[in-house]
């Protein structure tokens, strides 16, 4: 689940983003965690379904926080050890 934003009203209700059926639903306790990368690789392919390519985060005040567009764009490592680093074989001459 993402945590959406709190509700106004009496039971201190917030709004959470269910992943798994892809809808909004409100629950009175919420426990703040750190994304993991399941999490946002989820949301990347509920984004790309919906035909969204960048993020915009905009402030109910109309202020734009933050656009994943105008980021730069960095490749993943190709090995594990995160060794970006290209290494050539060399044959013994001996």
């Amino acid at each position: 689940m993402i945590y959406l934003r709190p509700l106004d009203n009496a039971q201190g209700d917030h709004s959470v983003f269910d992943l798994n059926t892809e809808s909004i639903i409100t629950g009175c306790h919420v426990t703040e965690l750190l994304a993991k990368l399941e999490v946002i690789a989820c949301v990347d392919a509920i984004g790309y379904k919906d035909g969204m390519r960048h993020l915009k985060i905009i402030h109910k005040s109309g202020e734009v926080l933050y656009v994943s567009a105008l980021t730069a764009e960095v490749d993943p490592p190709t090995n594990n050890d995160g060794d970006n680093s290209q290494e050539e074989d060399v044959a013994d001459d001996a």
